[in-house]
């Protein structure tokens, strides 16, 4: 039973037991059921109690008691660098997106040399399996300070990450398809050769990766190994 969830839906939280109805009673699983829940990011806590594993009943039911986190947020921010210039970026999303546990993110910056936007979602369990998903929508247009051209650029991608050996290793896979475009600002007559600079571009990248990781803390880290390789073929 499942109690205090009243946006992530009950499939949600039973993908991440590891005993289901009819199966013996095993306080490993059990244990195993409720850092399976802290790692859901929608929740706050979470907490198992079970009725009649005292009383050696020939049934035991187990109560999940679990504290959902705010789903909504906004961020907002402007500032000044040498790069941009002025600019105001902002984003806002839902760490609970229609109650799938999914994290929807929409952002976009504005300053003196373009602007640019995404969207991305985020799905911890991908297809109720231990693969992390994320997927990514962007558009981009930029003209630089003291350059004759600007780079219009649109695109998605997809990544995959799954964790194994208690979360010691990582598999990366990333899939970026992005249109490109450059165009000149300052209009002028140009010989074939430089017009050739300017013909739009489709580029596909896929991005394999490994990480292993043996830190002892993620905040502060005092010992350990973090060591990983990436490769991009485009």
């Amino acid at each position: 039973y499942y109690v205090g969830n009243f946006r992530i839906k009950d499939s949600i939280l039973a993908d991440e037991m590891e005993v289901s109805t009819g199966e013996p009673v095993s306080l490993v699983k059990i244990l195993k059921s409720r850092r399976n829940m802290m790692d859901v990011n929608a929740l706050d806590s979470a907490r198992l109690r079970t009725i009649g594993l005292k009383n050696s009943a020939q049934e035991v039911d187990i109560i999940v008691e679990v504290e959902e986190k705010k789903p909504y947020f906004f961020e907002m921010g402007a500032g000044y660098d040498t790069e941009r210039h002025f600019y105001l970026n902002s984003k806002v999303g839902d760490h609970n997106f229609w109650g799938q546990n999914l994290d929807l993110q929409v952002g976009g910056e504005v300053s003196q040399i373009g602007y640019k936007g995404e969207i991305a979602l985020l799905e911890p369990r991908f297809l109720s399996s231990r693969i992390l998903s994320s997927t990514r929508v962007f558009g981009e247009q930029e003209e630089e300070f003291n350059k004759d051209y600007g780079l219009r650029s649109y695109g998605v991608s997809q990544n995959f990450s799954r964790q194994f050996f208690s979360k010691k290793v990582s598999l990366n896979l990333g899939i970026m398809y992005e249109f490109r475009e450059q165009y000149p600002t300052l209009y002028q007559p140009m010989t074939f050769a430089q017009a050739e600079q300017y013909e739009s571009r489709h580029i596909i990248v896929a991005s394999p990766g490994i990480v292993y990781n043996t830190t002892d803390s993620y905040v502060r880290p005092k010992k350990g190994t973090l060591t990983s390789f990436n490769m991009d073929f485009s």
